[in-house]
């Protein structure tokens, strides 16, 4: 489980029935599987603060980036 002040923020549905969303304050992003298990993917940079979350219409999960980009997440 992540801490508090990690900045959970956002959440959209991915098609692999997980649920995705940020974590602004250490520039990851997590999943959260329908079994309850909880995983983190680093972004490009540890001070990326992804905020926006969406599943794309290529399949894949996209999120915003306060530095000015976003991050396409390939799923496993």
């Amino acid at each position: 489980m992540f801490e508090r002040d990690a900045g959970p923020y956002g959440i959209t549905h991915g098609p692999d029935d997980a649920l995705w969303f940020n974590l602004v304050h250490r520039g990851r992003t997590g999943q959260v599987t329908a079994e309850g298990r909880i995983d983190e993917y680093d972004l490009p940079s540890p001070s990326s603060e992804p905020h926006g979350i969406a599943l794309g219409p290529d399949g894949a999960v996209w999120t915003a980036l306060e530095i000015g980009t976003v991050a396409r997440l390939t799923l496993r």
